[in-house]
Formats: C-alpha cells, sequence, structure tokens
C-alpha cells in the first residue's frame, strides 16, 4: 500500500464528531478522528512496512502516526 493510498484510507475512516472532541482535549488540528479498529485493521493489511511507517510519521497527522506503531519493524530498533 501506498502512503497516498493509506492517507486516502485514513481519510474515508475519518470521524468529524471524534476530531471535534479529540482537539476538544488537546490534540493537534491534524486530527483526522480515525477510531482505533479501522486504524488496526489497516495495520493488520499492510504488515510490516518501516519505509511506509517512516513517510507516515512525516505526515504529522496523529491517526498516522498512531499507525505507524503498528508498521514499524522492531528489528531496526534493537
Amino acid at each position: 500500500m501506498t502512503y497516498e493510498e493509506t492517507m486516502e484510507f485514513l481519510k474515508t475512516h475519518a470521524s468529524p464528531s471524534r476530531r471535534k472532541s479529540m482537539i476538544k482535549q488537546g490534540a493537534p488540528e491534524t486530527t483526522l478522528g480515525v477510531t482505533l479498529g479501522p486504524v488496526r485493521k489497516l495495520a493488520k493489511t499492510i504488515g510490516i512496512n518501516h519505509e511506509l511507517a517512516l513517510q507516515l510519521w512525516k505526515s504529522e497527522v496523529v491517526d498516522a502516526q498512531l499507525l505507524v506503531v503498528m508498521l514499524l519493524d522492531p528489528k531496526k530498533y534493537r
């Protein structure tokens, strides 16, 4: 899956009401409001993908950064 496809998935699963609530609780404006379920499903579909994870981290979109934690290769951090 590409960076563009991943971001499109996240935007498709965004919840405006959840986004509003998260921002009210202190999340940055870059929050999309995606619930954890779709993020986990996407992570399972993608699998370990260190390069994509690094691209997503640079997006500064909180929901994408949550996904990053699930995509990083732990062997690269030992």
